[in-house]
């Protein structure tokens, strides 16, 4: 072969390269899909983490999308997504760190109880979800 030329491919080395490209583009497609489909939470998972906010949490803060907290000091749970994000509080769950507001107790929930938890409180967050509801878009960005 001189030097600048080069063959052109052959009929049989194109299609098993464009065969080996629908693979890799089948195969990320299916990762990308299960991995979004595992993290999105369950309705079931949401009610879990509603009723341990109601035994742990209730007393101080508002759990609804509407009401005051009996605790002035402590956040309606509704706004929570607006101060930090939600997922970082999984380690201060988890190892029993005191967080947010000075009255805030300390405590440790086990693990089991966490990602229901959370997946509750990002429940609580309008912006993640499209909506033609005006009112939670509303909520979704007027500042606390």
């Amino acid at each position: 072969m001189k030097w600048g030329l080069r063959r052109a491919p052959s009929a049989r080395s194109r299609s098993s390269g464009i065969i080996w490209a629908a693979l890799i583009a089948i195969v990320a497609a299916t990762t990308l899909a299960s991995a979004g489909h595992a993290r999105a939470p369950h309705t079931s998972q949401i009610a879990q983490g509603r009723a341990v906010a109601e035994r742990k949490c209730a007393g101080c803060h508002a759990l609804a999308l509407n009401g005051a907290s009996p605790n002035r000091a402590a956040p309606p749970f509704r706004d929570l997504y607006k101060r930090y994000p939600v997922d970082g509080l999984r380690e201060a769950f988890l190892k029993g760190y005191r967080v947010a507001h000075p009255p805030m107790p300390k405590f440790k929930l086990p693990q089991g109880k966490i990602d229901p938890l959370l997946a509750y409180l990002k429940s609580l967050n309008p912006c993640t979800a499209p909506s033609t509801d005006r009112a939670a878009m509303k909520r979704c960005f007027e500042p606390l």
